[in-house]
């Protein structure tokens, strides 16, 4: 046996020995690769999941938003009608025969002032 490789011992305790570091180094390395793509996927993970609790938190806002603006259109709307109900009870006094009656000269700048709250229904 020890003829193949040339007879020495020496040789041969070399070769075991770098064949018993290589193997050590490859299990330490595959150990060292192991623990660093655990510790990446637990951190992934981590952040996967905070990445959904934003975006709950966010369509949560967006969602509170929501229900305020159509709170707010709702009541912009109602005051709409009410001053639409106002002007429309105005205009029919000006309009009326008893307004009318009641009628006399007045200056042009109250003229045109109550003409152009006629016309910015």
């Amino acid at each position: 046996m020890f003829g193949l490789f040339g007879g020495s011992k020496i040789l041969i305790y070399v070769f075991i020995a770098t064949a018993v570091i290589g193997s050590i180094g490859t299990t330490y390395y595959v150990w060292k690769r192991s623990i660093q793509r655990e510790a990446l996927m637990e951190y992934n993970q981590k952040q996967l999941e905070q990445n959904l609790k934003d975006k709950e938190e966010y369509i949560r806002v967006q969602a509170e938003i929501a229900e305020k603006h159509e709170a707010e259109k709702k009541k912009l709307a109602e005051e709409n009608e009410k001053l639409n109900a106002e002007i429309s009870k105005i205009n029919d006094y000006l309009d009326s025969v008893e307004a009318k009656k009641a009628d006399r000269p007045s200056s042009v700048v109250l003229r045109r002032t109550i003409e152009n709250l006629r016309g910015a229904r």
